[in-house]
């Protein structure tokens, strides 16, 4: 996860040099703590879709530095529907003042198959 989160933070400064009008927001799922505008449960936003400054990515470099003690992973029995993470995502998207823009989401997992949580159960 660190690699990601590493990741993450690198593409959110190369962001502020090559194109300074892209939003970014981060949302974990199937982390330990809840903060979302739905309140799904395991469901993070841990940047608000905006654009980055350099408060956010100070902020977000703490955050990346203490993940493990922070978010650690949800316990087994605990699940984060992938539809969840989605579904916040959906509504970070809604949040932001109507203009033309492209939307994307990047999925970072090590599950095979983030999707059939709730087929499997």
């Amino acid at each position: 996860m660190s690699c990601v989160l590493k990741a993450a933070l690198s593409f959110m400064k190369n962001k502020i040099i090559t194109n300074d009008n892209d939003k970014i927001g981060i949302v974990l799922y199937g982390c330990n703590q809840t903060q979302n505008s739905l309140n799904l449960k395991n469901v993070f936003v841990l940047q608000k879709l905006d654009v980055p400054d350099a408060t956010s990515i100070k902020t977000f470099q703490s955050l990346v530095d203490d993940f493990s003690k922070n978010f650690g992973p949800v316990p087994q029995k605990g699940t984060s529907p992938l539809f969840e993470a989605l579904w916040t995502c959906h509504q970070e998207f809604k949040s932001v003042e109507k203009q033309s823009y492209t939307k994307r989401i990047f999925l970072f997992t090590d599950d095979d198959y983030p999707g059939t949580e709730a087929e499997q159960a």
